[in-house]
């Protein structure tokens, strides 16, 4: 459990060949898997906080791949982004990617991954989703925003293809 603090302040305060080493490490031990985990995803958080455009990128090609998730039907053929999104770790993951990860390519494909898959997040609508949707539509700063019940109002009329801009009354 402590572990997870020496690791951060590696992190932060180490050598970029500290910070490779690590990110090599979460690529072959799964990113999703360390991702729900309450301590490595804070490890996965300063990593893309503190790692550098490569690092930063590399992570969200992890998160672009498709899951290896067999055990339920939810995860076949999805991609690692989408289930993080649904879960209560690995979701302030994608929120930090969506911070810090730098204009190109890698966020252009993580921003259109959501925005294409926008109606199945409708069903995990939650404060945590509407700040993320805030963030991909808005950009990096969610305000102005619509409240929580607005924008889930909004997926829920997207969903059934009568959705209006939430930042436009009528």
């Amino acid at each position: 459990m402590y572990a997870n603090y020496v690791i951060q302040h590696i992190l932060q305060y180490g050598r970029d060949s500290d910070r490779d080493s690590l990110l090599k490490i979460i690529v072959e031990n799964d990113l999703l898997k360390l991702s729900r985990q309450k301590f490595a995803s804070n490890v996965i958080e300063k990593l893309l906080k503190y790692g550098n455009a490569y690092q930063r990128n590399a992570i969200v090609r992890e998160m672009l791949k498709v899951a290896n998730e067999g055990t339920s039907q939810e995860g076949v053929g999805s991609t690692v982004l989408l289930l993080m999104v649904r879960d209560a770790y690995a979701n302030y993951v994608v929120q930090t990617a969506i911070d810090v990860v730098p204009e190109g390519q890698e966020k252009r494909m993580l921003l259109d991954e959501l925005k294409a898959n926008e109606v199945q997040l409708v069903g995990v609508v939650s404060s945590l989703c509407c700040v993320l949707w805030c963030r991909f539509r808005h950009g990096s700063n969610p305000f102005p925003c619509p409240p929580v019940r607005e924008a889930q109002l909004h997926l829920r009329q997207a969903h059934r293809g009568q959705a209006r801009s939430p930042m436009r009354p009528g």
